[in-house]
C-alpha cells in the first residue's frame, strides 16, 4: 500500500515524470504541457487525470497525501515483462565495460535490484524493485507520447453493469439450452459449458487488456458461476417458508 507509507520526498513531480519530461525535451525539442483541463499533454497525446473511480480502482481519499483531491495520477500499464529495459549489474560493468556511446540517447536508472526485500513493491506482475516501477512509468509515458501507445481505458459504471448483465444473460441462455438438449447429462453438460464460458471470458478480457481495455472480468465471472449453480439445483427444490398461508381468507368469502 503505497498510500499508507510515509514519504520524505519533497518533489512535486515523480521521478518517472521528470525522466519523461527531460527525454522528450532533449530528443523532440518540446515536452509535456498542461492543457485547459489541467491534463498533461504532448502534441496530441493526453495523459488524463485519474478520476475517483476508474474500473475496479477506487481512488483513496487521504488529505495527508492528496490535500487538494486533484493530483495528476495515471494507472501503470505494465508490459508483458516487468523489465522494460536492459539490466546491468555492477559486476557486469566491471567485468565487461560497455562500448563508448552505448548509453547515448538512453535513460539510465541506478538502483537496488531484487536482493533487498524493502525495495520490493507488489504489482500485478508480482514484487518488483522500485527502480523498475519508475522505469515502467517513464517507458509508458514516452511510448504514449511518441508511438501513440494506448493507455488503460475502462467503461463507465453503467457500461460495466450492462456488460456484466449482458454476459450473464447470454451465459444463462447457453447453459439452459445445453440443459434442455441433454437432459440425461444435465449436470455434466452444465459444468462443461460453465467451464468453457469462464475460459472464453478470461481469454477475451485478457485480449482486451492487451489492447488497453480493462473489463469487469471478476464480477462477470462471479455472476456466471451463480447462474451455473442455480441451474445445477434440482428442479423440484422448493423454498420452505417459516409460515403457512391460510387456506381460506374471510376477506374473499361471499357474504
Amino acid at each position: 500500500d503505497l498510500v499508507g507509507q510515509t514519504s520524505f520526498c519533497q518533489s512535486e513531480f515523480s521521478l518517472a515524470w521528470q525522466l519523461a519530461y527531460r527525454y522528450l525535451w532533449q530528443t523532440q525539442g518540446e515536452s509535456l504541457i498542461l492543457d485547459d483541463d489541467q491534463n498533461w499533454q504532448f502534441q496530441h497525446q493526453k495523459f488524463r487525470r485519474l478520476p475517483g473511480r476508474f474500473g475496479a480502482y477506487q481512488k483513496p481519499f487521504n488529505p495527508q497525501f492528496f490535500p487538494t483531491g486533484n493530483s495528476a495520477e495515471i494507472l501503470i500499464n505494465y508490459r508483458a515483462s516487468p523489465y522494460p529495459g536492459k539490466r546491468l549489474t555492477l559486476t557486469d560493468l566491471l567485468e565487461n565495460p560497455p562500448e563508448p556511446g552505448s548509453f547515448a540517447d538512453k535513460i539510465v536508472l541506478v538502483g537496488y535490484g531484487e536482493h533487498l526485500p524493502d525495495e520490493q513493491f507488489m504489482t500485478p506482475l508480482g514484487p518488483i524493485p522500485g527502480v523498475w516501477i519508475h522505469a515502467s512509468v517513464a517507458s509508458q509515458m514516452i511510448s504514449q507520447a511518441l508511438e501513440g501507445r494506448s493507455p488503460l481505458r475502462t467503461f463507465s459504471f453503467w457500461g460495466d453493469g450492462l456488460m456484466v448483465f449482458g454476459g450473464t444473460l447470454v451465459s444463462t441462455v447457453l447453459l439452459a439450452g445445453l440443459k434442455h438438449l441433454f437432459p440425461a447429462y444435465d449436470k455434466g453438460v452444465i459444468i462443461a459449458g460453465l467451464t468453457g464460458i469462464l475460459i472464453v471470458t478470461y481469454l477475451g478480457a485478457r485480449m482486451a487488456f492487451i489492447q488497453g481495455y480493462w473489463l469487469p472480468l471478476i464480477p462477470g465471472q462471479l455472476a456466471i458461476v451463480g447462474v451455473g449453480i442455480l441451474l445445477l439445483l434440482p428442479a423440484d427444490l422448493s423454498l420452505k417458508l417459516p409460515f403457512k398461508f391460510p387456506e381460506h381468507s374471510g376477506y374473499f368469502e361471499n357474504t
